[in-house]
């Protein structure tokens, strides 16, 4: 993987005793807070132009951690300051990138986690679904609302979590979800994009396997009985409701002139 450092790109930096760095960024005047082992390979950067070259110097440097857990650090951190602009990217193996639970199958799905990795690349992904005619069901058009440091911002503060589906780093759909909070058993589908020209029943296969990979997580730490999904009755989302039908959401209620954009549809998935 090749990249350009770009120490414009940092406005403010402070680094405490313990090898924390606190850095304001010029884009969007964010903050961002890097570990010890962040902080180290920031501070490399100047030095090379790749990461297998940095790599290198690394795995000299602490000979008895594995190469592939040194390598994992480094591609999370470049990604992590490529989405504030501290690094742009220019050539990668995408393959590097993937995210553990992978099928087994050539041509099956992988549905992963989005994190540090990925968010840059999903980012993009939805960016292009916005713009043309495929199907989606979004909570804010305002493309800042899913750039990549705002998504990795709002999985921080455990406010929402995405999903992809992608076939041979080709990626097929995104969904995000708030998990239950307090006393609800009730998890929410915030947003879904599909690659443009899928048909619907593509789609659903698509739409059920990202949900179950939720499910999965969500049940491991949390109690929940039915999976809701709420929209506008603009004509733009009839297409999305055959999807969802498709998965096996049902009806559950019209609230009639509920908001400005017309009546409000909730849809619900039982567990």
């Amino acid at each position: 993987m090749e990249y350009i450092y770009k120490p414009e790109g940092i406005t403010y930096r402070k680094t405490e005793d313990d090898g924390v760095s606190i850095i304001l960024t010029s884009a969007q005047n964010n903050q961002l807070f890097l570990n010890a082992t962040g902080t180290e390979i920031l501070n490399m950067l100047p030095e090379y132009k790749s990461s297998s070259s940095l790599l290198e110097t690394l795995e000299k440097e602490y000979p008895d951690v594995d190469s592939r857990v040194l390598e994992f650090d480094l591609l999370e951190i470049l990604k992590l300051l490529e989405i504030y602009g501290i690094v742009a990217i220019e050539s990668e193996n995408n393959g590097i990138d993937r995210m553990p639970d992978i099928y087994p199958e050539e041509d099956a799905l992988e549905y992963s986690l989005a994190g540090d990795l990925n968010y840059k690349r999903i980012s993009d992904f939805i960016s292009g679904a916005l713009t043309d005619n495929s199907i989606k069901h979004y909570v804010d058009i305002d493309p800042k609302y899913y750039a990549p440091q705002f998504m990795r911002l709002r999985v921080m503060q455990n406010l929402e979590y995405g999903i992809f589906a992608s076939k041979h780093n080709d990626l097929h759909g995104y969904v995000s979800v708030s998990f239950p909070v307090d006393y609800s058993t009730v998890m929410v589908i915030n947003s879904a994009f599909f690659k443009n020209e899928m048909s619907i029943s593509e789609m659903s296969i698509v739409f059920i396997g990202m949900i179950n990979r939720f499910l999965r997580l969500a049940l491991a730490q949390k109690t929940v009985k039915k999976i809701r999904i709420t929209f506008f009755s603009d004509e733009k989302n009839n297409e999305f409701l055959k999807v969802i039908t498709e998965a096996g959401f049902r009806h559950e209620v019209t609230l009639k002139d509920e908001t400005i954009k017309g009546d409000m549809i909730f849809y619900y998935y039982p567990i």
